[in-house]
C-alpha cells in the first residue's frame, strides 16, 4: 500500500545519515550501517546522506494513491449518471400517467384482467352434455344395424322386432356407461345429477315406448316358422324380446361401433368404451323398460312419456317417426348380390342436418339412408 510507504519513506529520511543502530530502512527492517546505499533503502537511492530516494518513493506512492482515487471518482460518476436517468424516467412515465385521459386510465384497469381471463385455459366439456338424444341415438342405432347387415350378409333393417331390440339394446348399453361413469368420479353437484338424472330418464322413458309397442310390431317374433317364431302371446313374445335384448347389449364389437359414431370427436368413444370393456364382467344388471314395461318411480315424470316429441307413432308400433325413416314394407333375408355388385351403407347420399356437440364438433344427423346395392 503507498500510506505505509510513505510513513516509512519519511522517518527514514528525517534519520537518514544520523539514524541509530536501530534505524528502520524503507522496508521497515532494522539497519546498523547509517545511510548504507543500495536496494535496502527502496527504489532510486543514490547513497550516504542523499534524500532522492526518499522523494522518488513518495513521489511514487502519492502517484499510485491519485490513480486509485481517479478511479473511484471516475466509477461513481458512472452510477450517478444511471441513477439520474432512471430518475428522469420515472418523473417522465409519472407525467404522462397524471396527463392521462380518465377514460383511458379506466380503460386500462379493465383490460388488464380481461387479458388475463384471455389467456387462462377453457375448462372441458361436461361429458354429460356430450351424450345423445334420445333421436340421435336411434339414428346412430339404426345406422350401425344396417352395417351389421352388410356385414353379416343377412338384411333385418326392415324387420321391426330387429329395430326394437338393436334400439333398446343401444340405451341399456350407454345407461350402463353412464352409471359407470358416474360411480368413477366424486360424488356431483347437484345441477349435474339433476342434468344426468334427466337424461337418463329420456333414455329409459324411449326405452318403455319400445316395450308398450309390442302389438303393432310385425317381426320375426310374431312371425310365422321357419322364419319366425310364431309367438301369439304377451308372455312368449317377452321372453324371446328380452332373450334377444341381453345378446344384443352385450355386444362388443358393436358397442364399439356405435359409439364411435354417437362421439366422433376427440377420445371420449375410446375412453367410454374401455371403461365398459373394464368392468364387463362386474357392470350391474340394467333391466329395460322395453322388457318389463315399467319404470322406476324416481324416473318417472321427468321426460317426455311416449312419441309426443318424437313425432308421433304412425305404424303404433313403439318405433316413433322421427327414430327410423320410412321404408316399403318387407320381410327379412339375405342380401342380394351379383358379381360387380356389393350391399354398402353408403349406397346413398346422407341427407341431414349438422348439430354442434358440447366439445364444438359438428355430428352430421341421418334423416333417410337406406341399404342398396350399388356398383364397386
Amino acid at each position: 500500500m503507498s500510506m505505509p510507504i510513505k510513513l516509512i519513506a519519511c522517518s527514514h529520511c528525517k534519520t537518514f545519515g544520523g539514524a541509530t543502530p536501530n534505524a528502520l530502512n524503507a522496508f521497515g527492517e532494522p539497519t546498523r550501517r547509517v545511510g548504507l546505499p543500495g536496494p535496502r533503502f527502496g527504489i532510486g537511492s543514490v547513497g550516504r546522506g542523499s534524500s532522492v530516494g526518499c522523494q522518488k518513493k513518495l513521489r511514487f506512492g502519492a502517484g499510485q494513491y491519485a490513480g486509485r482515487l481517479g478511479q473511484r471518482a471516475l466509477r461513481n460518476g458512472a452510477v450517478m449518471a444511471v441513477a439520474a436517468q432512471q430518475e428522469q424516467k420515472r418523473i417522465e412515465e409519472q407525467r404522462r400517467q397524471q396527463m392521462m385521459p380518465g377514460w383511458h386510465a379506466a380503460l386500462m384497469i379493465l383490460l388488464v384482467p380481461l387479458a388475463s381471463l384471455a389467456q387462462a385455459p377453457s375448462p372441458p366439456p361436461d361429458w354429460i352434455d356430450e351424450f345423445p338424444s334420445v333421436t340421435e341415438v336411434a339414428h346412430a342405432a339404426f345406422e350401425e344395424m344396417k352395417v351389421t347387415a352388410v356385414r353379416k350378409g343377412f338384411d333385418n333393417t326392415g324387420d321391426d322386432d330387429a329395430i326394437a331390440i338393436n334400439l333398446a339394446g343401444t340405451f341399456v348399453v350407454l345407461r350402463q356407461i353412464m352409471l359407470l361413469k358416474y360411480n368413477e368420479k366424486p360424488p356431483m353437484k347437484k345441477d349435474r345429477e339433476e342434468k344426468l338424472k334427466k337424461l337418463v330418464a329420456s333414455y329409459l322413458e324411449a326405452e318403455l315406448t319400445i316395450g308398450r309397442g309390442w302389438t303393432g310390431r310385425h317381426g320375426y317374433i310374431t312371425g310365422v316358422p321357419p322364419s319366425g317364431l310364431g309367438c301369439r302371446d304377451e308372455a312368449c313374445y317377452r321372453r324371446w324380446f328380452l332373450l334377444h335384448l341381453n345378446a344384443s347389449s352385450g355386444r362388443a364389437e358393436y358397442r364399439e361401433r356405435v359409439l364411435r359414431r354417437l362421439f366422433p370427436c376427440g377420445t371420449l368413444a375410446k375412453e367410454l368404451n374401455e371403461l365398459r370393456q373394464k368392468h364387463a364382467t362386474t357392470v350391474p344388471y340394467m333391466p329395460s323398460p322395453a322388457a318389463t314395461v315399467r319404470i322406476e318411480k324416481e324416473f318417472a315424470g321427468i321426460a317426455p312419456v311416449g312419441c309426443t316429441v318424437y313425432g308421433g307413432d304412425s305404424r303404433k308400433n313403439g318405433l316413433c317417426d322421427a327414430w327410423t325413416p320410412p321404408s316399403p314394407a318387407r320381410t327379412a333375408g339375405p342380401i342380394a348380390s351379383a358379381p360387380g355388385v356389393a350391399a354398402s351403407t353408403a349406397a346413398a347420399a346422407p341427407s341431414g342436418a349438422f348439430r354442434s356437440s358440447a366439445s364444438g364438433c359438428l355430428v352430421m344427423e341421418l334423416t333417410d339412408v337406406r341399404m342398396a346395392p350399388v356398383a364397386d
